[in-house]
């Protein structure tokens, strides 16, 4: 405790804050400043340089009075690239071939064959995998398995694999599904966005987890390609960094509205076994639902649902129940007119009627009907039927809801609306395009200060065991200062 501030510095401080608060050294802060090219520095051994890159390591070390560490022998040297560029040691043919290799370029071509490696992408792919926190299951107590997400990861690995730009690879992850004329892979892409902890549980507040995940995505981007704490803005103005709690909620706003959905994303060797089988499957499948009358009491059974749904109590709790252990895809297929189901929907809606139907009905007469006999054995048929891989992915809502400020971070408390937007303190969005889709191109941008420098930063503590700059996930004014500026 100390002494109460006097009436000039309340007035300072007012004078502050009605400026917009600025902190000290926001506007000249390093990693906002648009990124040059300067000249290499002058140095004394020129005789170990190789590459202009290394001039700047050299000056520093020359300046700190450090002699470079001598040249690893060949053997260390192919176990260091090895493990670096594909996550496995070489074997002792690669590492007699490269010590005996005597022509000029020996070390070039070993890099070549490793980059053409398939484990290339796969060591990669993992980097990426952790900033995009990449998981198998939901996480939350019940922690159900995700059984496609690995499609997502496949994606991630092929693009490292066949050297996919890094501005193209934004894009597709992004935005993927708003790209023209977009096709599977692209739409597999957007499942970086489904990589949310997910929490299924009956009794869950859906819109409190929908905004829980879109602050996730929200505070990703921020990470993964501004290298900036954003999340911190999520209740109240940034204390360090020029993000104000309205620009949180701009960025916000990119990702809202996003509908999740799976789609059929086969690979290779899936879809021809597939459409050979297809028509015996539909029709046991179908035969076994006749047979067990599932028709009539699912048709009575979707309206009443739909009521419990619109009218908490117009039947009881077990009917609230049967609408609140609907996920939000088979609630989007329930309300769809029947007619207009693909068949994969009335499958889906079907085994989901099969499972819950119990809710409403006595024990007695759900063992009566034999919906768990038909369960097994259409989870045996579905077992034998060569099916297609499936991915999670994201698609822009046609009807897209406000979005709003939420007053100290509570989805309980919308404040004003907000349009998509980026923070002030960064270059301009230009682009016109759909709103998410800018947000990619925004990324990406030549002028942008950031993308460029935290990408190359993950890859440079890749290689060497920590980054340019150490923080590598906070390149803000509480960050670490790069050990090499230039």
């Amino acid at each position: 405790a100390g002494a109460p501030l006097n009436a000039a510095e309340i007035a300072l401080i007012k004078e502050w804050i009605e400026a917009g608060a600025p902190f000290p050294g926001t506007a000249t802060h390093w990693a906002f400043q648009p990124i040059g090219k300067p000249a290499p520095p002058e140095v004394r051994r020129t005789e170990w340089l190789q590459t202009p890159i290394d001039r700047f390591i050299l000056e520093r070390l020359e300046r700190e009075g450090i002699a470079p560490s001598p040249e690893a022998d060949r053997a260390t040297l192919i176990r260091r690239v090895t493990f670096d560029l594909t996550g496995l040691p070489p074997s002792p043919a690669e590492v007699d071939a490269f010590v005996n290799d005597t022509a000029p370029g020996a070390y070039e071509r070993v890099v070549t064959r490793l980059l053409q490696s398939p484990h290339y992408g796969e060591q990669w792919a993992r980097h990426w995998l952790d900033a995009a926190r990449y998981a198998d299951s939901d996480g939350y107590e019940k922690d159900l398995v995700r059984p496609y997400a690995w499609r997502w990861r496949q994606y991630v690995i092929d693009a490292f694999n066949r050297d996919l730009p890094f501005d193209r690879f934004t894009l597709e992850q992004i935005a993927g599904d708003l790209l023209p004329n977009a096709h599977t892979e692209q739409l597999v892409a957007t499942g970086f966005h489904r990589n949310t902890l997910t929490n299924r549980e009956g009794g869950i507040d859906r819109e409190q987890l929908r905004i829980e995940q879109i602050i996730d995505r929200t505070n990703t981007v921020g990470t993964v390609w501004l290298g900036l704490t954003v999340g911190c803005a999520q209740c109240h103005d940034h204390k360090y960094d020029p993000i104000s709690q309205k620009e949180y909620y701009q960025l916000f706003a990119f990702l809202d509205n996003l509908d999740e959905v799976e789609i059929d994303a086969p690979v290779p060797g899936e879809l021809g076994p597939h459409l050979r089988a297809y028509p015996a499957y539909r029709r046991q499948r179908d035969e076994l639902v006749a047979r067990y009358g599932v028709a009539p009491l699912q048709t009575e059974w979707e309206p009443k649902v739909i009521a419990a749904g619109r009218e908490q109590g117009k039947y009881g709790g077990n009917w609230d129940l049967a609408w609140t252990v609907l996920w939000n895809d088979e609630r989007q297929i329930l309300l769809k007119d029947p007619a207009a189901r693909t068949e994969k929907e009335r499958d889906k809606l079907t085994d989901h009627f099969l499972e819950w139907y119990s809710a409403v009905v006595t024990k007695q007469r759900y063992a009566e009907l034999k919906f768990e006999e038909l369960r097994k054995k259409l989870s045996k048929l579905r077992a034998e039927f060569p099916e297609v891989s499936q991915a999670p992915v994201v698609y822009q809502l046609a009807q897209a809801k406000p979005t709003r400020l939420l007053l100290r971070g509570d989805f309980r408390s919308p404040g004003p609306e907000v349009q998509p937007a980026t923070p002030a303190a960064l270059p301009p969005l230009t682009s016109k395009g759909p709103a998410r889709l800018d947000l990619a191109r925004w990324l990406v941008s030549a002028e942008h200060p950031l993308t460029a420098r935290v990408f190359v930063n993950r890859s440079w503590q890749q290689f060497f065991g920590a980054g340019l700059v150490r923080t590598v996930d906070n390149f803000g004014l509480q960050g670490e200062r790069p050990t090499h500026p230039e």
